[in-house]
């Protein structure tokens, strides 16, 4: 689940969020604000879009270091 403040180019904490007990433990911060944030299961993966869709990421399960960003502008 990804948390920004409410402004573009602003700052993302991306948290694993337990649906059972609703405990949120913080994975990684990310330098830009991700307006969505899906698991691909297949690709083992996240897909995030940033503020107005201007950017999309790819981000490995097993290696978060390692985005892959697809610009739109």
């Amino acid at each position: 689940m990804p948390v920004a403040a409410y402004r573009p180019d602003s700052r993302s904490v991306v948290y694993r969020v337990d649906p059972r007990s609703m405990e949120a433990v913080s994975v990684f911060a990310f330098a830009d604000h991700l307006g969505a944030l899906v698991y691909d299961g297949p690709r083992r993966a996240l897909v995030g879009v940033s503020w107005g869709s201007r950017r999309f990421y790819f981000v490995p399960e097993d290696d978060v270091s390692s985005v892959h960003v697809y610009s739109v502008e």
